[in-house]
């Protein structure tokens, strides 16, 4: 399969037959539960063990009565076995400048929100949310933070682990790099801006982005799995003491590894959407970062809710249904939730993550690889942004000289409409003031 600039080898990883792992003979015959097994994590997780772990027995994605046992009892047993790992979020606890991989006290007990669950109707929880997630930057890490506390509370006993990664986006290599079907924030506005539509971007531009690519994620769960199995294989259904075996956490944070602040990450956006070209071309794709909140409402004013305006008219006059308004009112709504995270000047360790780093032989690190920095964050997004095109927008990935030609017509038209804009200006000022 190949597509003019696009070709197969850039997206997928030959595997070659080598003799079995530790990590690939610790699942050997393994029956492993995965809960959000559809979502975009689960996906790539399920895909890697098929290919990666041939021989494991079974994979538990939907729990219903089996041979005898309802649920309840299916889940109790799977709690006896060493397979539970946590997918939280370094963003849980944003009031700490120095993250460290352990537990942090929250200022609302979990079990004080399960309560409210419980005995609340919904319209009295949608009016006190707010002030429960204030802290936060949102309900999901408010949410993955309650999460770690019932966690924390089981104990010992609760044979389990936590991964604290950042944002997750697209694949960096397995099974094809640039791989992803999941439009959240930064996603969001990352298409918007390479579509032409979204330019303008709020928030400090030194802070780390704390990007993560999904692929590698799935392969520190997995090694993370792996680790926690050799740490309880002397004690499995068995009673482990009180304080024999700690909740090992593991953040996972690129800054550790590449970093890459939010600055950085615009830039790398702007520079390979110029060799990203797509036939759904609103406008000339450019952005505008600053951190003044003032300038951003009137940048945007001017280059998202007039333009979005006037489009709307005019689609409106020819009898179709005007879109324009509603997207950039979600646009904002999205810009609006990552700048509670471009603000975030946290520092996150990650002592645990390069000691099961360190603990992989030469194949594992070749097959379970999260080391982030060998990563080129260049050659990352110019297939990211690849990804986005074929995967979410649904463009062929090839389209010899149309898309090209629609851009170099866009860039004439947005310098031209910019120094139109400016004699307005001039001659405004000009006819007014003097």
């Amino acid at each position: 399969m190949e597509g003019g600039d696009i070709f197969i080898q850039d997206f997928i990883n030959d595997l070659q037959e080598f003799p079995e792992s530790q990590i690939q003979k610790c699942f050997r015959g393994s029956g492993i539960l995965i809960t959000g097994g559809t979502g975009f994590v689960g996906k790539v997780l399920i895909e890697k063990l098929l290919r990666s772990c041939r021989d494991l027995n079974t994979i538990y994605l939907v729990v219903r009565q089996l041979n005898g046992q309802n649920p309840n009892e299916r889940v109790k047993e799977m709690f006896t076995s060493p397979a539970f790992v946590y997918m939280s979020s370094l963003f849980t606890n944003p009031s700490i400048l120095d993250v460290y991989e352990q537990f942090y006290n929250s200022p609302i007990p979990a079990s004080t929100v399960i309560q409210m669950v419980e005995a609340l109707p919904d319209y009295i929880l949608n009016q006190v949310t707010s002030g429960l997630v204030s802290e936060w930057p949102d309900v999901v890490t408010f949410t993955k933070a309650l999460s770690e506390q019932i966690i924390q509370s089981a104990g010992p006993e609760l044979p389990a682990c936590i991964i604290r990664p950042g944002f997750v986006l697209g694949t960096a290599n397995e099974p094809i790099a640039g791989w992803m079907n999941d439009l959240n924030n930064l996603t969001g506005c990352a298409l918007g801006s390479g579509l032409g539509l979204v330019r303008v971007f709020h928030g400090p531009s030194s802070v780390n982005a704390e990007i993560v690519p999904v692929d590698m994620l799935v392969n520190l769960l997995l090694v993370a799995c792996w680790e926690l199995i050799g740490n309880r294989t002397d004690v499995v259904n068995e009673e482990v003491p009180k304080d024999t075996v700690n909740t090992l956490i593991y953040n996972y944070a690129s800054s550790n590894f590449k970093p890459c602040s939010w600055n950085q990450l615009g830039e790398k956006f702007f520079k390979n959407e110029k060799n990203v070209s797509s036939p759904n071309f609103f406008w000339m794709p450019f952005y505008y970062v600053t951190n003044s909140i003032f300038i951003y409402w009137l940048m945007t004013f001017y280059l998202h809710t007039v333009p979005a305006k006037v489009v709307d008219l005019f689609i409106w006059l020819i009898g179709k249904e005007p879109r324009l308004n509603e997207f950039y009112k979600r646009v904002h709504t999205a810009a609006k939730n990552l700048s509670s995270y471009q603000q975030m000047h946290v520092r996150y360790h990650n002592h645990n993550v390069k000691n099961l780093m360190n603990k992989l032989s030469s194949r594992d690190k070749m097959l379970f690889d999260f080391d982030m920095s060998i990563l080129s964050w260049d050659d990352y997004f110019h297939k990211y942004l690849k990804g986005l095109r074929v995967y979410l927008m649904g463009n062929p990935l090839h389209m010899p000289g149309t898309n090209n030609n629609t851009l170099n017509r866009l860039i004439t038209i947005h310098y031209n409409f910019i120094i139109s804009i400016c004699v307005l200006i001039v001659m405004y000022t000009i006819y007014f003031y003097y």
